[in-house]
């Protein structure tokens, strides 16, 4: 597991386990593949992904709920996806609950992929909303994501929570980090690290 806090400092802490590169630079790697799999709902790669998140947290976070990004279709989590099984998976192994329904969006946005930071803030920012706030003391939220890349939704769906929990402390996990220089990593696992990012020990 790679710590990337540094990058992401509105956060208590940000976490992702592996490297992706997408298909179109030429360079995608298996890692990638997996990703795309657990994406798709491939069963075994759902599979996968929550024990190697399970494995590679440990007790890194105490959560005191968890949370997951919506898509850019979603308004509120309505289909469950491969994300929900990770977040009971890990509710379960952390002895917290997980909430679906905690995050909503004003509207749909844009798929993401493809923008680049600045057309990803202008897509997401001021969508994401807390309903039914529980009442809770100076929470601990861990928000779940399958792939991060620059940080845009994150930084929104922080900014919702704050809105709602000013004393929350928030914590991101990914299942991969998108890499920018792809062909330093085109035989990228798991177990390697980054230059840049610190790996977790």
């Amino acid at each position: 597991m790679y710590d990337i806090s540094h990058k992401y400092p509105f956060l208590a802490g940000a976490f992702h386990l592996a490297y992706y590169v997408p298909r179109n630079t030429g360079h995608s790697d298996q890692i990638s593949e997996d990703l795309l799999s657990f994406k798709n709902g491939v069963p075994n790669k759902v599979r996968f992904w929550c024990n190697k998140a399970i494995q590679e947290i440990g007790n890194t976070f105490n959560p005191s709920f968890i949370v997951r990004a919506l898509g850019s279709s979603e308004l509120t989590i309505i289909q469950p996806s491969p994300l929900d099984q990770l977040g009971q998976s890990l509710a379960q192994h952390l002895n917290t609950t997980y909430q679906p329904g905690l995050l909503t969006k004003s509207s749909s946005n844009p798929p993401l992929k493809g923008l680049n930071k600045a057309g990803r803030e202008n897509a997401i920012s001021g969508l994401y909303a807390v309903a039914n706030v529980p009442t809770v003391g100076n929470p601990e939220i861990l928000v779940l994501d399958d792939i991060i890349t620059t940080g845009s939704t994150i930084k929104e769906i922080s900014r919702a929570l704050k809105q709602a929990y000013p004393t929350a402390s928030v914590q991101f996990l990914a299942l991969a980090k998108t890499k920018g220089d792809y062909s330093e990593i085109a035989q990228s696992r798991i177990e390697k690290p980054s230059h840049s990012d610190r790996p977790v020990t």
